[in-house]
């Protein structure tokens, strides 16, 4: 499980199919899951372009930018920014309701052989209040699930 599937639990309840662009673009809610939202807002622009640019044709990908033009005034203001990110690795800080912020460390890995395919790995300062809620949330997730079943 991913962390940004742990921090929320109801993160992307849609009736279409989850999209982080979608998310953070226009849901209200991605307001207070980020620590920085206008730097993801404008990091997810900027991953949209590249892949946009590696594979223009791709219906998919355009489907979603068209949404977002259409919808969302800071989609075009960020992409008209013209930037081109690749996502492998940084620092984030989540915004979980419960624990508190989490700050950390991300590395991205393609998976030879699986295109498109990559793994993200989270971690942090070990010792550190981070660390600390990090290692919590797999406890805290349990939990709220438990109480979605009842």
């Amino acid at each position: 499980m991913r962390v940004e599937e742990l921090c929320t639990t109801r993160i992307f309840d849609t009736a279409d199919r989850p999209n982080i662009a979608r998310f953070i673009f226009l849901d209200s809610r991605a307001r207070s899951y980020y620590g920085d939202w206008g730097q993801a807002r404008r990091m997810t622009a900027a991953m949209l372009r590249l892949y946009v640019g590696r594979d223009p044709l791709n219906q998919a990908i355009t489907a979603v930018i068209e949404e977002l033009s259409d919808r969302s005034a800071l989609f075009r203001q960020d992409w008209a920014r013209q930037e081109v990110y690749e996502h492998r690795s940084g620092h984030k800080t989540f915004l979980h309701p419960h624990l508190g912020p989490i700050a950390v460390t991300f590395d991205g890995f393609e998976m030879p052989g699986e295109k498109g395919l990559s793994i993200v790995t989270y971690s942090a300062e070990p010792g550190s209040v981070d660390a600390e809620r990090l290692g919590k949330l797999p406890t805290w997730a349990r939990g709220e699930q438990a109480a979605t079943w009842r």
